[in-house]
């Protein structure tokens, strides 16, 4: 097999389609079309915002059994977003998501459950 030598030139061509790459791959991703609807927290207040960190928020659950579309506090998308909301975490939240806040589903007319983890009133 013959060994072809690259010159001056094929290498700054080389270099230079490399280089575009990577900066496509850098900047297509921000263009919006992945960016995921259920983790923008545009029009929070930082206090809302808050709310997520008290409660320990994460967009997919470690626990199976406890995801925010089976918590009490869960509130069902609307207008078909992917993104739920919760009465405890404010923005938007994911069906398979967690915070310390779950609590199991109440009966009907059953009297509204304490918030886990709910910083004390005083």
């Amino acid at each position: 097999m013959k060994k072809r030598e690259m010159n001056r030139r094929d290498f700054i061509k080389w270099g230079s389609s490399l280089a575009a790459l990577g900066i496509a791959g850098a900047v297509l991703p921000g263009c919006g079309g992945s960016k995921d609807p259920c983790r923008d927290l545009t029009g929070l207040t930082d206090e809302e915002k808050q709310t997520r960190v008290t409660f320990a928020y994460r967009d997919k659950t470690l626990i199976p059994a406890k995801r925010c579309d089976n918590c009490h506090f869960y509130v069902a998308p609307v207008g078909g977003s992917p993104c739920a909301t919760c009465t405890v975490v404010k923005g938007p939240v994911t069906l398979a998501g967690y915070c310390n806040a779950w609590v199991e589903p109440q009966p009907e007319g059953a009297p509204e459950p304490e918030i886990p983890g709910a910083p004390a009133e005083g």
